[in-house]
């Protein structure tokens, strides 16, 4: 039974003046200033003190709402607040204009625009070095792209000096870069340079690259790809500054919230575990640091077996790399019977399906209102779809449509969406040949005979209608189980009820419709991509 208790130290002062005029019917508690009224007053002060304690009390006497007891609540039930972690990456030292030679040392901090503190974990020296272009370099209008064979560790604005190349204008000293890919970056060259480059081309640089761990755990260290770092205390001989490589530093998690805790308590609570039940198995593998959903699956792929599925969705990347499968698997098997083989313990990323949402019309369409769907979409994504589990239309349609513009209180009165898409259903091959110039084509592949029906790996299907000398030269497309195609992709042959091999769409705007339920396999999600408004 809930109390009943006064919200004010007033409401309880009124009462006991009505009570003490009833029963002292000649006085006037209700007079200003009187000695009666400044004790009834100092009184109820007192009362509405040990009211106010009292409703503190029953607060922290429930688990749903304890705030100072919430960790006690939480050890009872065998729940610790997981602990934060900091994020790591590297960083690229440019040396080009300081010379080589240069030691920094381990532990040497920098920090970034906003105070954050990073370490490096190893003495670095500044050297010169080179990387293999893998093939030749290339460019459109002047802007030319270099492929390494390897990750070439450079961060954008590190100057470098290209080698090798036949052509003059591909070979430029201390040339400015803008990295694009881990393996990938480019520079400007004059646009009359032939396209593309021969020779052996080369990449020449002076510098290091070193790793860096943030000093406080937390998602505020994480830096994106080209942030610049300076350093605390300049090196002599070294650049101020420092700029994190293409893979940013990342997977740094805050310190678990009292709402985390306090789902993952009410979790145990509601879900009481037995040795190695779902609940056991869930609550388990959210221990580990940066894990929130999980999806068990037992008796999968067969009796005996348990698969285990996770998510990541604070984390860049919300699709658990092979590290973190290997840390929560060993997690699980700690709580295994002895009985069941590790190996019958399946744990396991899912294959994040990501989902780009395009708008083409939005009414109303203002600022503050793409800012409001695209973070209700990105709840959604990050909370709702399960593996295996497709998403049905109206679902985010619905998310759309019950979006708040925070600055008015307005909701979406219409919209259209011309993306996701998916392939057109029972197009054949005169879509895919490439007339008109505005539609797709196709790989014929080899080994394939009439009325094979081979699998695509967008999920769709492609019954062979006609080949010559095993080459498919017409089909049908069945496009039900399609889970999401893009203009100007490349969508692979996964399987076939033939022996046929390499069958490939390349799919223009023509070959595709927007899509409905957003399919997935049988081990997908569906995660948030890119969200484009008119």
């Amino acid at each position: 039974m809930a109390l009943n208790l006064p919200s004010t130290a007033k409401e309880i002062s009124q009462k006991a003046k009505i009570d003490v005029k009833r029963e002292l019917t000649q006085s006037d508690p209700f007079l200003a200033r009187s000695y009666l009224g400044a004790i009834i007053s100092g009184i109820s002060n007192r009362v509405f003190e040990f009211y106010y304690a009292l409703t503190e009390a029953e607060a922290e006497a429930n688990p749903f709402t304890a705030v100072r007891n919430l960790v006690r609540w939480a050890s009872v039930w065998g729940v610790t607040r997981l602990a934060g972690q900091t994020a790591s990456g590297s960083i690229f030292i440019d040396s080009s204009q300081t010379g080589t030679g240069t030691t920094i040392p381990i532990n040497t901090q920098l920090q970034s625009s906003d105070g954050l503190i990073y370490s490096t974990q190893s003495a670095a020296t500044l050297a010169a070095g080179s990387i293999a272009v893998s093939g030749q370099i290339s460019h459109v209008s002047g802007v030319a792209t270099v492929t390494t064979g390897s990750a070439h560790n450079l961060a954008s604005n590190a100057l470098v000096t290209i080698t090798g190349a036949t052509e003059a204008g591909y070979n430029l000293v201390d040339a400015v870069i803008t990295v694009t890919s881990a393996t990938t970056f480019t520079y400007e060259v004059n646009s009359a340079t032939t396209s593309p480059s021969t020779g052996t081309p080369l990449v020449n640089y002076e510098g290091v690259t070193v790793d860096v761990n943030a000093a406080a755990s937390g998602t505020l260290s994480n830096a994106t790809a080209d942030a610049e770092l300076s350093f605390v205390s300049p090196i002599s001989g070294v650049e101020t500054s420092a700029r994190v490589t293409f893979g940013g530093i990342i997977d740094g998690i805050s310190v678990e919230s009292d709402a985390d805790l306090r789902a993952r308590l009410l979790d145990r609570i509601q879900n009481p575990v037995t040795p190695f039940n779902v609940a056991n198995i869930r609550a388990t593998a959210r221990e580990v640091a940066g894990v929130t959903r999980v999806f068990v699956q037992e008796k999968t792929p067969a009796i005996g077996q348990v698969t285990v599925y996770f998510m990541r969705d604070n984390d860049t990347d919300p699709i658990p790399s092979p590290t973190d499968v290997n840390t929560t698997k060993a997690k699980i098997l700690t709580i295994k019977p002895a009985a069941i083989s590790d190996t019958d313990v399946i744990v396991a990323a899912p294959t994040g399906e990501e989902t780009d949402f395009t708008f083409s019309a939005l009414s109303p369409d203002t600022a503050t209102m793409r800012t409001a769907i695209q973070a209700s979409l990105a709840d959604y994504f990050d909370q709702t779809p399960s593996v295996g589990v497709d998403v049905a239309q109206d679902a985010y349609r619905s998310v759309i449509f019950n979006t708040v513009d925070p600055a008015d209180g307005s909701r979406v009165t219409s919209f259209t969406l011309s993306g996701p898409t998916i392939l057109v259903n029972a197009q054949d091959e005169t879509s895919y040949d490439n007339s008109p110039t505005t539609e797709g084509a196709f790989t014929g592949g080899g080994g394939h005979a009439v009325s094979d029906v081979i699998t695509m790996s967008d999920g769709s299907t492609v019954l062979v209608d006609a080949e010559t000398a095993g080459a498919v030269t017409q089909f049908t497309v069945t496009s039900t189980n399609s889970r999401g195609a893009v203009a100007g992709g490349t969508i692979s042959q996964a399987s076939t009820t033939g022996s046929g091999i390499g069958f490939f769409l390349f799919p223009d705007a023509d070959n595709l419709t927007p899509i409905g339920d957003l399919k997935v396999g049988s081990d997908g999600i569906r995660t948030l991509g890119t969200v484009t408004f008119p």
